[in-house]
């Protein structure tokens, strides 16, 4: 219910790379003891039939009007109809039972911002529902009864929230506005399958008022929901007259006030009817509708306890009368208003609440800012994304729910009158492991697979450099507590090969193929298919050529995202059973603020199993120099979890969430794809959602919501930065295996350099065989640049040979072409135009002419006040190898047009047996200016080109430019030189080994002499 710990899995968001629609699978088939509300009192005694919650027809068809009994006159009222595209349909209406991101959608406008405490978009926790608080110390030997407990347990805070008067269930209505009921101070309930009851002396009966917000109706929300964890430490709940609710804690925590103050209320005369009494008037017991058995089966409800029920939802009309909230929407046909409907196939509608409490709240509190502006809230249902992209450009619709795959970014950037609203998503994208099933339950072999995603290849390529690569749960926004030292997965192939040797019981067949056990090596990816997700499934077969390289047989499965989320419940529910699935494409919305308990949703098999979000069981693994057992890894998380949880100091829940971060990742339960960077589609009818509350947009929408307001004027976004990627490789763009190479990004911001702008390095290529040295994610430096250095694996000849299926033959390539991408963005830019550059590489596999030379006999003088002669003299010696033995007869020729202040003895001669080949050359002062007295040479260049004397080999150049430093020359007083100062030398950067196949490469060295005394 709390909308701050759904774990969400985003159909179709950028990064995701294969989430379908969100799932909130709370807590649907809970087992075990129930929890108790008070029973009924006389006036709303008997059994609850199903056209009980037919709601009354409105008391007025007259037209809705912005109401007028508040007052003020802000926030204006503009009114429309707000149309927003949505895929997917609603799959039940009860909130604990939530299958979809569009059941979702509805449970945050009905039940939303319901809470007594709520955390604004910017950060601030603020009361909500409640007008104010206080706290009271008491001191030990003080019990209260626990229900959780069936005991008396001891507490040490009492805080007592007051509830803000006049808050109206949207059922109210003039006629019964009187009307009320006795909130009772007995209870009866089931625990450990026994009917207990408890009479409460803290509180007598109490008269509360049916159709407005009262204490009964948060005491009914903590007898529910502690079940579900979202009472951490509270140990009762009681009513303290119609407006004031007493909280008895156990310690004071955080999560208080942003967890258990923020919990949505739902209103007690409509969720008491499945209340456990001995009467048979209700079924609060959380048991499967099967289970005819149970003493609190009821056959009058619809749907067998809270999980089960749908609220008398008819999906032929749409109506769902049961659906009584205070959000700021609303589908009942209450206050004059039209009835909502939800209609699976075809649209949801919502109107409207316009006895919405925060337009009676106090000017100063701020609150009055989120009264909704708009009338109606229309999304009609799309089977797909391209027709829904399709009726944004018609005019059809002015948004959509979850932002497009960025392939769709041309169509939507020509669409008339709208525009594109960029932000860092919450959308975190993963492939979920079954980390119960070899070899996946070894860690190694998870990191393994970790290391051969190539993720700046998805980020950058299929994703058009929108993506956000990170291997970080908690959200790189919520930077309170993201730990920026946090290990990362980059791709690396040698590491992925590194890990898999290190495993015992691995090995390979004779054909290549990955064994564990003596076994086959065999992965299924289940996917939700490409007509609905195409980057996800480019994703993952660009993914399997590199686990392909690593000896796996890959399977891709695309299948409906329905079936493919039922194969993981039941497969945790079942404590991950082998039977399950193996790796499924999944995600979730990240959390703003504490991430603490959606640490134990994913952690704590407690919780984490009967949510269907547990991510263990866990494998062994090191930590802090120690290593741990799986059972041992599982008690440090529980630890962990249970530490920030019972912690009041931030700078514990920080800390906590930062090492958690880094040892998740360590673990690698599933494969981290990283963020997106959310591209929304926005016509100009509507404004002020674009900009105004961007951070939490993800949640449903709801605070842009209540801010947007119909515009008047053409609305125009132009991107802060407007980002360009310049690159230069060093030394050319031609490498052979163990080479390095680095290349220097530019990035321009119009005609300025842009610092402090993060750059994301990926390649394409069809079979690798580049290593990044520094990581793939880079910040510009003052001038706007970053360099990035790469080096190319040993393995070429392996890498490069592949077998063909059809015939059997096996064959090799003698050469790569890879393109390195570079993507620019601001970080967390509310408006960015993302920069892309890219620059393609030579890599060359097979036997090749290798080449190193060295300078000898460079001489120098000592500077004096009347000078130094210029005739110096020097030599350069040339290497020539092949197959790593000495190369004799290869020709040899320096190319004469390139010369500047030097002279050779001979332009061209040939290697001896030695694949030596000797060049003699004297410095020369016919460039310099005869009125120089003192002048320095220096950045001499020239060519060498080297051919093979077998036509079998390629042939090479090499186009080193020589830089002669402090080498003076004058006309005056000449000096004697010594014949040889090689240890003078500096060499500040050589390539070793040049190679090309076709054309010349370029390579530049540097020669300096060290410090001399002149």
């Amino acid at each position: 219910m709390n909308k701050k710990r759904m774990l969400v899995a985003l159909f179709l968001t950028l990064i995701m790379v294969g989430s379908a629609f969100a799932v909130l699978d709370n807590v649907s088939g809970l087992t075990g003891k129930a929890r108790s509300t008070n029973i009924l009192s006389a006036n709303l005694g008997g059994k609850l039939k199903v056209n009980d919650l037919v709601q009354a027809q409105a008391s007025s068809s007259a037209p809705w009007v912005y109401p007028t009994d508040n007052a003020t006159t802000e926030p204006h009222y503009t009114g429309g109809v707000f149309k927003i595209g949505q895929i997917g349909n609603a799959g039940s209406m009860s909130p604990f039972d939530e299958t979809t991101y569009c059941d979702a959608f509805v449970d945050c406008q009905i039940w939303g911002a319901t809470a007594l405490f709520e955390t604004l978009p910017n950060g601030t926790n603020v009361p909500w529902m409640a007008s104010g608080y206080t706290v009271q110390h008491v001191g030990p030997g003080n019990k209260t009864y626990n229900i959780d407990t069936n005991s008396y347990q001891n507490y040490s805070y009492v805080y007592t929230i007051n509830i803000r008067p006049y808050v109206r269930w949207t059922d109210w209505s003039p006629a019964n506005n009187s009307q009320t009921y006795t909130f009772s101070n007995y209870t009866e309930f089931c625990y450990n399958g026994q009917v207990v009851n408890h009479t409460y002396k803290s509180y007598k009966p109490t008269k509360m008022k049916k159709y407005y917000l009262q204490s009964a109706d948060v005491v009914l929300n903590y007898r529910i929901k502690s079940y579900f964890g979202d009472f951490p430490d509270v140990v009762n709940v009681i009513p303290d007259g119609n407006l004031s609710v007493k909280f008895f804690v156990t310690q004071k925590t955080l999560l208080f006030f942003t967890d258990v103050l923020a919990c949505d209320i739902l209103p007690y005369h409509i969720w008491v009817h499945h209340d456990y009494t001995t009467s048979g008037q209700g079924d609060f017991n959380y048991t499967n509708t099967s289970n005819t058995s149970s003493p609190f089966h009821n056959t009058a409800i619809p749907g067998d306890g809270y999980c089960g029920w749908n609220l008398g939802w008819n999906p032929t009309t749409g109506a769902v009368p049961g659906m009584v909230g205070a959000g700021a929407f609303m589908v009942t046909n209450d206050f004059g208003m039209p009835q909502g409907q939800i209609i699976p196939g075809e649209h949801e509608t919502l109107y409207v609440n316009p006895y919405y409490f925060t337009q009676y709240t106090n000017a100063s509190s701020g609150l009055r800012q989120f009264t909704p502006k708009i009338y109606e809230i229309y999304m009609p249902i799309y089977d797909s994304v391209s027709s829904e992209v399709a009726a944004f450009q018609k005019g059809q619709i002015d948004t959509m729910t979850l932002a497009p795959p960025p392939n769709f970014l041309p169509q939507l950037s020509s669409t008339p009158n709208s525009f594109i609203y960029k932000k860092l998503s919450s959308a975190y994208g993963y492939w979920e492991l079954n980390t119960a099933d070899a070899p996946l339950n070894v860690t190694a072999f998870r990191q393994a697979l970790s290391y051969s995603v190539p993720y700046n290849y998805i980020n950058q390529v299929i994703l058009d450099g929108l993506g956000y690569p990170s291997s970080s749960p908690i959200n790189p926004g919520n930077t309170l507590y993201y730990n920026a030292s946090a290990p990362e997965y980059t791709f690396n192939m040698a590491k992925a090969k590194s890990l898999i040797d290190s495993i015992p019981g691995m090995t390979y067949s004779s054909s290549g193929k990955l064994l564990y056990n003596g076994n086959p090596v065999t992965l299924t990816v289940q996917i939700t298919t490409g007509a609905e997700n195409p980057t996800g499934v480019a994703a993952i077969e660009k993914t399997f050529q590199y686990w392909n390289e690593l000896g796996i047989s890959t399977v891709l499965k695309q299948e409906a995202f329905t079936t493919l989320q039922s194969n993981v419940d039941s497969t945790i529910l079942s404590h991950h059973k082998t039977n399950g699935f193996e790796i499924a494409s999944e995600g979730e919305s990240t959390a703003l603020g504490d991430p603490i308990l959606d640490c134990q949703a994913h952690l704590s098999p407690v919780v984490g199993v009967p949510a269907k979000s547990y991510l263990g069981p866990f494998s062994s693994m090191e930590v802090n120099g120690k290593m741990l057992t799986g059972a041992q890894v599982q008690q440090l998380f529980c630890k962990l979890i249970n530490e920030s949880i019972s912690t009041d100091s931030f700078a514990v829940a920080s800390s906590v969430a930062k090492e958690l971060d880094s040892l998740i990742i360590e673990q690698d339960p599933v494969i981290a794809t990283g963020y997106a960077t959310d591209l929304i589609p926005l016509s100009d009818a509507f404004t002020n959602y674009s900009t105004t509350y961007s951070a939490a947009t993800y949640l449903y929408w709801f605070w842009e919501y209540t801010t947007i307001y119909k515009n008047t004027s053409s609305v125009s976004v132009v991107d802060k930065y407007n980002l360009t990627v310049q690159q230069s490789l060093t030394y050319g763009n031609v490498f052979n295996g163990n080479e390095y190479g680095n290349i220097t990004f530019t990035v321009m911001n119009g005609t300025s350099p842009a610092s402090g702008v993060t750059l994301y390095i990926g390649d394409s290529s069809s079979y690798g065989g580049l290593v990044n040295i520094t990581p793939n994610q880079l910040t510009t430096n003052a001038q706007g640049q970053a360099v990035w250095e790469f080096k190319i694996v040993s393995y070429l000849s392996a890498l490069f040979t592949a077998t063909n299926s059809t015939t059997g033959a096996t064959y090799s390539v003698h050469n790569e072409t890879m393109q390195v991408i570079a993507s620019a963005s601001q970080p967390h830019a509310t408006e960015t135009g993302t920069g892309l550059g890219s620059v393609n590489l030579s890599i060359i596999n097979g036997p090749i002419l290798k080449s190193t030379y060295s300078v000898k006999n460079l001489v120098y003088s000592k500077n004096n006040t009347n000078g130094v002669q210029d005739l110096e003299k020097g030599q350069i010696v040339f290497s020539v190898t092949y197959n790593s033995n000495a190369y004799k007869g290869a020709t040899v020729m320096v190319n004469s047009s390139s010369l500047v202040g030097i002279q050779f003895s001979s332009l061209k001669t040939t290697t001896d047996s030695s694949g030596l080949a000797v060049f003699n050359f004297t410095v020369v002062n016919s460039s310099l200016s005869s009125s120089m007295l003192v002048g320095e040479l220096k950045n001499t260049t020239f060519s060498v080109n080297i051919y093979s004397n077998n036509n079998t080999i390629n042939n090479y150049t090499i186009q080193p430019t020589v830089s002669l430093a402090k080498i003076y020359v004058s006309p005056t007083k000449p000096v004697t030189s010594p014949t040889s100062n090689n240890d003078d030398l500096i060499i500040a950067g050589i390539v070793v080994a040049v190679v090309v196949v076709v054309g010349a490469a370029s390579y530049v060295f540097f020669f300096k002499k060290k410090n001399k005394t002149a």
